[in-house]
Protein backbone atom coordinates (compact mmCIF):
# COMPACT_ATOMS: atom_id res chain seq x y z
CA UNK A 1 0.00 0.00 0.00
CA UNK A 2 1.17 3.52 -0.66
CA UNK A 3 0.05 6.73 1.02
CA UNK A 4 -1.44 9.07 -1.55
CA UNK A 5 -2.55 12.02 0.56
CA UNK A 6 -1.65 13.75 3.82
CA UNK A 7 -5.08 12.76 5.20
CA UNK A 8 -4.01 9.12 5.55
CA UNK A 9 -5.65 7.80 2.45
CA UNK A 10 -4.08 4.56 1.16
CA UNK A 11 -4.47 2.61 -2.04
CA UNK A 12 -3.92 -1.15 -2.10
CA UNK A 13 -2.88 -2.45 -5.53
CA UNK A 14 -5.32 -5.14 -6.66
CA UNK A 15 -4.04 -5.40 -10.20
CA UNK A 16 -2.91 -9.00 -9.65
CA UNK A 17 -6.03 -10.13 -7.74
CA UNK A 18 -8.07 -12.80 -9.54
CA UNK A 19 -11.63 -11.77 -10.39
CA UNK A 20 -11.09 -8.07 -9.74
CA UNK A 21 -13.25 -5.44 -11.40
CA UNK A 22 -11.14 -4.01 -14.25
CA UNK A 23 -12.57 -0.53 -13.57
CA UNK A 24 -11.36 -0.64 -9.97
CA UNK A 25 -7.70 -1.62 -9.84
CA UNK A 26 -7.35 -0.42 -6.27
CA UNK A 27 -9.03 -0.86 -2.91
CA UNK A 28 -9.21 2.32 -0.90
CA UNK A 29 -8.19 2.20 2.77
CA UNK A 30 -8.44 5.10 5.22
CA UNK A 31 -6.30 5.24 8.34
CA UNK A 32 -7.82 7.36 11.13
CA UNK A 33 -5.59 8.28 14.07
CA UNK A 34 -7.06 10.69 16.59
CA UNK A 35 -3.78 12.37 17.48
CA UNK A 36 -3.68 13.79 21.03
CA UNK A 37 -7.09 12.16 21.61
CA UNK A 38 -6.89 12.01 25.43
CA UNK A 39 -5.65 15.60 25.71
CA UNK A 40 -8.32 16.83 23.28
CA UNK A 41 -11.02 15.15 25.37
CA UNK A 42 -9.66 16.77 28.52
CA UNK A 43 -9.83 20.19 26.82
CA UNK A 44 -13.39 19.45 25.66
CA UNK A 45 -14.28 18.61 29.27
CA UNK A 46 -12.61 21.77 30.60
CA UNK A 47 -12.21 24.54 27.98
CA UNK A 48 -9.94 26.48 30.38
CA UNK A 49 -7.23 23.99 29.36
CA UNK A 50 -7.30 25.17 25.72
CA UNK A 51 -3.81 26.08 24.51
CA UNK A 52 -2.09 24.88 27.68
CA UNK A 53 0.60 22.18 27.91
CA UNK A 54 -1.38 19.14 29.08
CA UNK A 55 0.04 15.73 29.83
CA UNK A 56 -2.35 12.84 30.44
CA UNK A 57 -0.70 10.16 32.57
CA UNK A 58 -1.15 7.74 35.43
CA UNK A 59 -1.02 9.18 38.92
CA UNK A 60 1.45 12.07 38.42
CA UNK A 61 2.77 11.89 41.98
CA UNK A 62 3.81 8.26 41.43
CA UNK A 63 6.21 6.70 38.98
CA UNK A 64 4.26 6.99 35.73
CA UNK A 65 4.57 7.75 32.02
CA UNK A 66 2.89 10.29 29.78
CA UNK A 67 0.06 8.61 27.83
CA UNK A 68 -0.69 11.66 25.72
CA UNK A 69 0.79 15.15 25.35
CA UNK A 70 -1.14 18.10 23.92
CA UNK A 71 0.46 20.04 21.08
CA UNK A 72 1.53 22.88 23.41
CA UNK A 73 3.27 20.27 25.63
CA UNK A 74 4.97 18.75 22.60
CA UNK A 75 6.62 22.12 21.89
CA UNK A 76 8.58 21.57 25.13
CA UNK A 77 9.74 18.16 23.88
CA UNK A 78 7.22 16.11 25.87
CA UNK A 79 6.17 12.87 24.14
CA UNK A 80 3.91 9.90 24.89
CA UNK A 81 5.78 7.14 26.69
CA UNK A 82 8.10 9.58 28.43
CA UNK A 83 8.49 9.26 32.22
CA UNK A 84 6.46 11.92 34.04
CA UNK A 85 9.56 13.08 35.94
CA UNK A 86 11.33 13.81 32.65
CA UNK A 87 8.22 15.57 31.28
CA UNK A 88 8.12 17.71 34.46
CA UNK A 89 11.74 18.77 33.89
CA UNK A 90 11.01 19.69 30.26
CA UNK A 91 7.74 21.46 31.03
CA UNK A 92 7.55 22.51 34.69
CA UNK A 93 4.42 24.63 34.12
CA UNK A 94 2.67 21.72 32.44
CA UNK A 95 -0.66 20.42 33.66
CA UNK A 96 -0.56 16.72 34.54
CA UNK A 97 -3.95 15.04 34.41
CA UNK A 98 -4.68 11.52 35.60
CA UNK A 99 -6.19 9.69 32.65
CA UNK A 100 -9.86 8.66 32.65
CA UNK A 101 -10.09 5.50 30.54
CA UNK A 102 -13.86 5.27 31.00
CA UNK A 103 -14.25 8.69 29.35
CA UNK A 104 -11.79 7.83 26.55
CA UNK A 105 -13.49 4.47 25.84
CA UNK A 106 -16.92 6.14 25.78
CA UNK A 107 -15.80 8.71 23.19
CA UNK A 108 -13.91 6.03 21.27
CA UNK A 109 -17.17 4.09 20.81
CA UNK A 110 -18.83 7.30 19.58
CA UNK A 111 -15.93 7.85 17.16
CA UNK A 112 -16.23 4.29 15.80
CA UNK A 113 -19.96 4.83 15.29
CA UNK A 114 -19.20 7.96 13.30
CA UNK A 115 -16.63 6.10 11.21
CA UNK A 116 -19.19 3.37 10.48
CA UNK A 117 -21.31 6.05 8.81
CA UNK A 118 -18.54 6.26 6.19
CA UNK A 119 -17.88 2.51 5.84
CA UNK A 120 -19.33 -0.64 7.41
CA UNK A 121 -15.83 -2.15 7.36
CA UNK A 122 -14.11 -0.47 10.34
CA UNK A 123 -11.18 -2.18 12.04
CA UNK A 124 -10.33 -0.56 15.38
CA UNK A 125 -6.62 -0.68 16.21
CA UNK A 126 -6.77 1.06 19.59
CA UNK A 127 -8.99 3.45 21.53
CA UNK A 128 -8.00 6.30 19.17
CA UNK A 129 -7.15 4.61 15.88
CA UNK A 130 -8.91 2.60 13.16
CA UNK A 131 -8.70 1.46 9.53
CA UNK A 132 -11.67 1.90 7.18
CA UNK A 133 -12.05 -0.22 4.07
CA UNK A 134 -13.77 2.01 1.56
CA UNK A 135 -13.95 -0.81 -1.00
CA UNK A 136 -12.82 -0.98 -4.61
CA UNK A 137 -12.14 2.46 -6.01
CA UNK A 138 -11.36 3.62 -9.54
CA UNK A 139 -7.69 4.64 -9.58
CA UNK A 140 -8.40 7.53 -11.90
CA UNK A 141 -10.91 9.24 -9.61
CA UNK A 142 -9.48 9.82 -6.12
CA UNK A 143 -10.86 13.32 -5.57
CA UNK A 144 -14.16 12.08 -4.03
CA UNK A 145 -12.10 9.88 -1.69
CA UNK A 146 -10.04 12.87 -0.60
CA UNK A 147 -13.27 14.76 0.11
CA UNK A 148 -14.53 11.87 2.28
CA UNK A 149 -11.20 11.75 4.14
CA UNK A 150 -11.45 15.49 4.81
CA UNK A 151 -15.01 15.03 6.09
CA UNK A 152 -13.77 12.40 8.55
CA UNK A 153 -10.99 14.74 9.69
CA UNK A 154 -13.56 17.37 10.60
Amino acid sequence: MKQISPVSLYQADLSHSPGRDPACAARLIFHVDMDAFFAALEVASDPRLEGLPIMVCGLPEHRSVVSCASYPARRFGVRAGMPVMQARRLCPEGIFITGDMHKYEYYSVLMLGLLESFSPLVEPVSVDEAWLDMGPWPEADLEPARCQALAINR
